[in-house]
């Protein structure tokens, strides 16, 4: 019977330590009764790749399964211009992260694996102003908590903030100072 992520290694005399035996193993005729033997599996080692889509070198580690692979500082907090990086998939099709872009480690599957990171366009953002007539405002200056400087409404009463990461915002209108 196989077990994932390991190799067969053999039988020994002991269950730590103790004995290899193989075709050569002489069998201790003078010493009769029960004989206990223990098999013992490998932990394989795999490649773990991270693909970072962003004109970056793939980071390439080999790992033993099971193991935690921390992912250090160059895997985290990616940048590419005008895109948010929103996690790691090891699909091919899917756009969907596996992996979240705050993931700190990963446990080393039984098989290689690569990781591509999944980013998403980053998107202009309009807001409008309105009076309670519902009539828009120019000359409102509109802020967004987490974006840094402001936006002034223009004559169609709208205030635009170029390339926006994905995220939540609170929009504040400030209207004749």
């Amino acid at each position: 019977r196989l077990r994932t992520g390991y190799a067969p290694d053999g039988w020994y005399t002991k269950q730590t330590g103790g004995t290899k035996v193989t075709a050569e193993t002489v069998y201790d005729a003078s010493n009769p009764g029960n004989h206990q033997l223990y098999f013992r599996w490998i932990p394989l080692d795999y490649t773990i790749k991270f693909n970072k889509d962003n004109g970056d070198a793939i980071q390439e580690f080999r790992r033993t399964f099971g193991t935690t692979l921390n992912i250090y500082e160059n895997l985290v907090n990616l940048k590419k211009d005008g895109y948010t990086f929103m996690g790691w998939t090891s699909s091919d099709t899917s756009l969907l992260p596996d992996l979240d872009a705050n993931v700190q480690s990963v446990t080393v599957p039984a098989g290689d694996v690569t990781y591509t990171a999944v980013w998403q366009l980053n998107k202009d953002v309009n807001i409008t102003v309105y009076d309670v007539d519902g009539e828009r405002i120019e000359g409102a200056t509109v802020t967004m908590s987490g974006i840094t400087g402001s936006q002034t409404t223009n004559s169609s009463g709208v205030g635009t903030f170029a390339q926006v990461a994905v995220g939540e915002y609170t929009a504040t209108a400030t209207i004749g100072g």
